[in-house]
């Protein structure tokens, strides 16, 4: 299955759009900055400490974590300490879990056996 970049979201959503009753319709580099800026404010506003929620879909917000020791795989007895860290965490919201709960274990495997296989 393939990603949905940027260029296809812009198109689909274009599909979708009805002119309004003038007769307009923005076209593709309206509607790409329109995304483009839905995800800089988010990011902006994240960034700044603030919680981001989009009704149903989903919601940014940050988290902590705490300071830990990490390992470095194949090398014996290796061990480096990993400061704490600001991460962002992302919860679905009830449309998304929806959408996610379309799709089965079986197919969900099959997809990402494709994916690793494509990245190899």
């Amino acid at each position: 299955m393939k990603n949905i970049r940027k260029r296809e979201l812009i198109t689909q959503i274009l599909s979708e759009l009805e002119p309004d009753e003038n007769g307009y319709k923005p076209g593709p580099v309206m509607v790409g900055n329109i995304i483009e800026l839905l995800f800089c404010k988010i990011a902006h506003d994240v960034g700044w400490g603030r919680d981001v929620a989009l009704r149903d879909l989903c919601s940014f917000t940050f988290i902590v974590k705490k300071a830990r020791r990490g390992h470095i795989p194949g090398v014996a007895g290796s061990c480096l300490e990993i400061p704490e860290q600001v991460v962002l965490k992302f919860k679905p919201g009830r449309r998304m879990r929806e959408c996610m709960g379309r799709l089965t274990v079986s197919e969900a495997k099959k997809i990402l056996k494709k994916k690793k296989r494509n990245h190899v």
